[in-house]
C-alpha cells in the first residue's frame, strides 16, 4: 500500500480500535518504504494508563524512525539506536528521534503540544521517513491539525455505543467537524490570518476593517461587548478552542443578518454535538484550512461485550460517505 505523507490517526473515543488501525496501516506499507511515528500524549502500551485495559502494542520493522521519551524507550521491546534528540525533557524524560535496529513493540510519548509534534515531523522527514504517521492517544485530534499532517484517519467502533445508528452518529460528527467547510471569501480568510497572528478574536466584515475584541483570552464576557459589534460585522475569527461557553455567548450576540464563525481548522471545535447542531442554525461555521478524510477504520466489537454485524456496521457507515472513500476492518479481510 503505498501511503506517503504525514498521517494522523484519531478516534472517535478510547478503545475504538485506533492502535490497532495504526498497526494495520504499517503492516499494508509498500517495501521499501520507511514509516516515521509519533503520538500525541502516551500510546503503545500494553494497558491503558487511565484504566487499565489490555491494549496492543505499537509494533515497528527495521529502519522504522519512532520519536518518544526516555522511559517510553526503556519500556519498549524494539531495539533502537539514538539519532537525535529534540532538546526538551518531561516527566516521562528527555525525548529523541530513534530507529529501530531490531523488530518489537513501541511505547510511544513525549510529545506536549502542537509545536513539538510538528518539530518531530520535521526531524522524521529529514531522515527520510515517509510516511510520517501521528497517532492521537486518548482521543486526541490535535494531531489530525491542518500545517501538521496531510490527512486523517479516523477509527470508530462498538465501544461507542449498544446502538449502531447511534455509533454512526458520533462518528459522522467527529469527521464533521475535522472536515469542516474551507473559508471561501478572502477577506474572512484574511481576517482569520490575522487572528492567529496575534492570537487574539476579531470581528469582520466585507466593508469592515478588523474589530479586536476586549477579552485576552476565550471569549468569557462576550456579551458585555455587544456594542462592539455593527450590523457590518458579519464574522468573528477565533484562534483558539471553541468551546460550549464560546457559543452560548456567541447566541447572545442578535442582529439582522447571519454571520460566521471562522475557525482554524475543524480540530478546534470542542462543543457539545447538540449545542453545535443549534448553532448552525443561526451562524455558518467555516474553517481556514479543511482536513483531508483519508479513511474510516471501524471495530465491530467492544469490551463492554456487545458486538455487531462486521458487514452490517460496514454498510451503515458507506451508506454515510462518498463512495472514494476509504472504510475498513483492520482485523479483517473487509477493506
Amino acid at each position: 500500500m503505498q501511503l506517503s505523507g504525514k498521517i494522523a490517526v484519531v478516534g472517535v473515543a478510547k478503545n475504538c480500535g485506533k492502535t490497532t488501525t495504526l498497526n494495520y496501516l504499517l503492516d499494508k506499507l509498500g517495501q521499501g518504504q520507511r514509516p516515521g511515528l509519533v503520538s500525541v500524549g502516551i500510546d503503545g502500551e500494553d494497558k491503558d494508563y487511565l484504566i487499565s485495559t489490555k491494549k496492543p502494542l505499537i509494533s515497528v520493522g527495521n529502519g522504522s524512525l519512532v520519536v518518544s521519551s526516555a522511559r517510553g524507550f526503556e519500556e519498549s521491546s524494539a531495539r533502537i539506536e539514538y539519532v537525535e534528540p529534540l532538546g526538551y525533557s518531561t516527566p516521562m524524560g528527555a525525548v529523541y528521534l530513534a530507529e529501530v535496529k531490531e523488530p518489537g513493540e513501541v511505547l510511544l510519548s513525549g510529545m506536549r503540544h502542537a509545536g513539538d509534534v510538528s518539530r518531530a515531523l520535521e526531524l522524521m522527514a529529514h531522515h527520510g521517513a515517509d510516511p510520517c504517521f501521528v497517532d492521537g492517544a486518548y482521543g486526541r485530534v490535535v494531531g489530525a491539525r491542518s500545517g501538521l499532517t496531510d490527512g486523517v484517519v479516523v477509527s470508530t467502533g462498538a465501544v461507542l455505543a449498544t446502538s449502531l445508528k447511534e455509533v454512526v452518529k458520533r462518528t459522522i460528527s467527529l469527521t464533521d467537524r475535522l472536515t469542516c467547510k474551507a473559508v471561501n471569501v478572502e477577506w474572512r480568510r484574511a481576517l482569520m490570518r490575522q487572528a492567529l497572528d496575534e492570537q487574539q478574536a476579531l470581528l469582520g466584515g466585507e466593508d469592515e476593517g478588523p474589530q479586536p475584541l476586549r477579552m485576552k483570552s476565550a471569549l468569557v464576557g462576550l456579551p458585555r461587548s455587544r456594542d462592539l459589534w455593527k450590523d457590518a460585522h458579519t464574522a468573528i475569527a477565533i484562534p483558539g478552542v471553541v468551546s460550549n461557553r464560546v457559543l452560548e455567548e456567541l447566541l447572545a450576540v442578535t442582529g439582522p443578518v447571519r454571520r460566521c464563525l471562522v475557525i482554524g481548522d475543524g480540530t478546534h471545535l470542542h462543543a457539545d454535538d447538540r449545542l453545535l447542531t443549534r448553532f448552525r442554525k443561526s451562524w455558518d461555521v467555516e474553517a481556514l484550512e479543511s482536513l483531508t478524510l483519508m479513511g474510516v477504520s471501524y471495530n465491530p466489537t467492544s469490551l463492554q461485550g456487545h458486538a455487531f454485524e462486521d458487514v452490517v456496521f460496514y454498510d451503515a457507515l458507506r451508506a454515510q460517505y462518498d463512495d472514494d472513500l476509504w472504510i475498513f476492518n483492520p482485523q479483517s479481510e473487509r477493506v
